[in-house]
């Protein structure tokens, strides 16, 4: 039995139904009368043997009402006289882009399993596989599937490792079609309907896109990753199979029990006397079998983590899959449980975490952080996202910088292709392209989020190549590991810099989607002179993370080396606080007076100074509370200096670059990014190193040009 009910998926009218008669047009007549649409016109468009198209965009609700009563008439006559043909209703919107003139047919194949059992022979199940053509959004009645397509070699207790070479497959024989190669977790899962399945013929219609797209067929392949969305929209319910049943699972399924209680209702927020009463039954299953033996605790916890870290969370297309989905299930043993408990059970987890103590405390920490419970977060946001739709072309970016580097795929090309249903349906679509290598896609895929968001904050993600030489050196290369990046200064807005006044990155031609050139335009503000030897790593401690000493002794002496004449503060206390400030990508605009500046940065050098001496909870310490608050705020920032490298330009003011930033590069305000940017001048154009924080610039109070600026040709 699933826990949890099916719901139609929010606002997924479904244009492509073929009403019949008079009484659709009458009873939709009623909801117009409401309806704010523009342009006037009545024309019948087509009249076919099958099809009777009637186009009808309205001026004002009254006339559209009026119009529809005066055809009345008309319209019975039509129906009695074209029994054979149907009646096709066509709004057509203008400047609405929330409801699209006619949705594509979604055609398909579909895979029909028909399995037969006899109770003599239980199981020894024949499976009996064909594929059928079938319009997936007038016909839903199927399920889809979500699985892992790639091979695993071992588990280290921590995470499954893949296989390199190519997986292992299988033989099945499709009728009318022969035999079709498919590779073992997919294997496993159609062994699992057999034996599952009851007693006598049954069968049943399933997607999956190893067996119901032709991957060889490239043309196939592109049609069929773009309607992907919609295919997972339509299916009545997708199928989540994570493996075959293992040890852990009775265990997991005690604790999806214990919060699927019967009011159990996945949009409802858990807080106050709900959260308070799924903590309490969980902790019960925790403690049931030896009393309040710790033990007990952490072998649940310990078999969360195992499930958590299955190989399915790790891949990239189970994220739209899953958030998509009107009713996403997990196959678990002989049951099956609604996806959505699993966010619920993590965050009565959380709260249980955060008052306990010893090694049920560091399990459940380890639990939390496990990439399982990362995707299970990820895909419950996204999920609220599609519902509000408030997805747009930053936020398709911002799921990118936090998915896309960290997920898993086959491809190289579908660690962008996996996330491509999470677009801003109004801009730019990117739309797949299997006939592209990869680094062609990546290429292709940069400049159409720069062209949709009217911006270069993509920028912000460039941490160099995996393959040097074959990538533009703005374009990203989205097979780096996400250990690789630090936090983008400004991806999503929330620092509200605006280095170039507001003005948008324009294209300034019509090139190719696949030229390596990427023409913008903007001013240089500066040059590189010194740069910090120290290149920040990810370290839990800000101390250990910044290494403030270290940083100003080597701006010092590489100033001192080269014989620069720049004004570096005269006092290394001056240049340490600011120094400080520029690691936390903190500007000075904000402060009313040169005092208040001084007696802020003040305060956060004695919170650095104390970090240690805060976190341990030092009584003896003065404005403890204080302190407290502000390596709070330290602490946050942490990220923000990951793989870069502090500078100081040749003007004397001090920024934060990439880890790459060599001397002699020049400080940049590129229109559309909301920050600096890091150039280096080449024979036929300029690398683009990454952005940048820099003093004084950070606002745009110094950019004094017009908008045209000065051109740069980005290689």
């Amino acid at each position: 039995m699933a826990y949890g009910q099916r719901q139609q998926p929010q606002g997924s009218l479904n244009w492509q139904q073929k009403p019949y008669g008079y009484q659709v047009v009458k009873s939709l007549s009623k909801s117009w009368e409401s309806a704010v649409l523009p342009v006037a016109a009545f024309s019948v468009t087509a009249i076919e043997e099958t099809n009777f198209m009637v186009r009808i965009p309205l001026t004002y609700p009254y006339k559209a009402f009026r119009i529809l009563r005066y055809y009345e008439s008309i319209f019975s006559l039509l129906c009695v006289a074209l029994v054979s043909c149907r009646l096709r209703l066509t709004l057509g919107l203008v400047n609405s882009p929330e409801q699209p003139e006619k949705l594509p047919k979604i055609y398909s194949q579909v895979l029909v399993l028909r399995i037969s059992k006899e109770a003599e022979h239980p199981s020894k199940p024949s499976s009996l596989f064909s594929l059928v053509e079938a319009n997936l959004q007038e016909d839903p009645n199927y399920e889809a599937l979500s699985y892992t397509w790639g091979e695993t070699t071992y588990y280290d207790g921590f995470t499954y490792h893949w296989d390199s070479g190519p997986p292992r497959t299988y033989p099945i024989e499709i009728h009318g079609s022969g035999l079709l190669q498919i590779t073992t977790n997919l294997n496993e899962f159609l062994q699992h309907l057999a034996q599952s399945a009851p007693n006598g013929t049954s069968t049943r219609r399933i997607w999956a896109d190893q067996i119901c797209i032709n991957q060889k067929d490239i043309k196939e392949r592109n049609s069929q990753v773009a309607i992907m969305k919609e295919i997972y929209q339509s299916a009545w319910r997708t199928l989540i199979w994570l493996g075959n049943q293992d040890a852990d699972v009775l265990a997991v399924l005690n604790l999806l029990h214990a919060v699927a209680t019967p009011e159990f209702n996945h949009d409802q927020e858990l807080s106050g006397t709900l959260l308070r009463d799924l903590q309490q039954r969980v902790k019960t299953v925790l403690y049931s079998e030896s009393g309040l033996d710790e033990n007990s605790c952490n072998g649940y916890i310990k078999s969360l983590i195992n499930t958590f870290n299955k190989p399915w969370f790790s891949r990239a297309w189970i994220v739209q899959e899953a958030a998509l989905s009107v009713f996403p299930i997990i196959l678990l043993g002989s049951e099956e449980i609604d996806f959505r408990l699993l966010h619920y059970l993590l965050v009565v987890v959380a709260k249980i975490e955060s008052g306990a103590s010893g090694s049920l405390g560091l399990r459940s920490s380890q639990l939390l952080r496990s990439r399982g419970a990362q995707t299970v977060r990820h895909v419950e946001r996204c999920r609220r996202k599609a519902i509000s739709r408030s997805q747009n072309s930053h936020s398709f970016l911002e799921i990118l910088r936090r998915l896309a580097f960290s997920m898993d795929a086959t491809d190289s090309r579908d660690q962008v292709y996996a996330f491509l249903a999470f677009q801003d349906p109004r801009g730019e679509q990117i739309v797949p392209d299997y006939s592209l290598d990869t680094s062609a896609a990546y290429t292709m895929i940069s400049a159409s989020i720069a062209r949709s968001t009217k911006s270069l904050s993509i920028f912000g993600l460039i941490r160099g190549s995996k393959y040097p030489g074959l990538l533009p050196s703005w374009a990203i290369d989205w097979r780096l590991n996400k250990s690789t990046q630090g936090t983008p200064f400004d991806i999503d807005g929330k620092d509200n810099f605006d280095a170039c006044k507001g003005y948008l990155y324009k294209p300034m031609n019509a090139s190719s989607q696949l030229s390596k050139v990427l023409p913008v335009r903007g001013k240089i503000i500066g040059q590189v002179a010194v740069v910090s030897s120290v290149a920040h790593e990810p370290q839990q401690q800000v101390p250990q993370a910044w290494r403030l000493e270290e940083v100003v002794e080597s701006l010092v002496l590489g100033s001192r080396s080269q014989g620069t004449q720049f004004p570096l503060p005269s006092s290394d206390s001056e240049l340490m606080k600011r120094v400080l400030a520029v690691l936390m990508a903190q500007d000075m605009r904000g402060f009313t007076s040169d005092t208040q500046r001084e007696n802020s940065l003040d305060k956060m050098l004695r919170a650095y100074h104390n970090y240690e001496r805060v976190v341990k909870k030092d009584t003896t310490l003065e404005d403890a509370s204080e302190l407290g608050e502000l390596v709070q705020r330290l602490a946050r920032r942490i990220l923000l200096c990951v793989k870069k490298r502090v500078f100081c330009s040749r003007d004397g003011l001090i920024g934060l670059g990439p880890q790459h930033i060599s001397e002699n590069d020049f400080i940049c305000i590129l229109h559309g990014s909301r920050v600096p940017c890091i150039l280096r001048k080449q024979c036929y154009g300029w690398k683009v190193i990454g952005q940048c924080f820099y003093e004084r610039w950070m606002y745009g109070e110094l950019v004094d040009w017009k908008e045209e600026g000065d051109p740069f040709d980005l290689i």
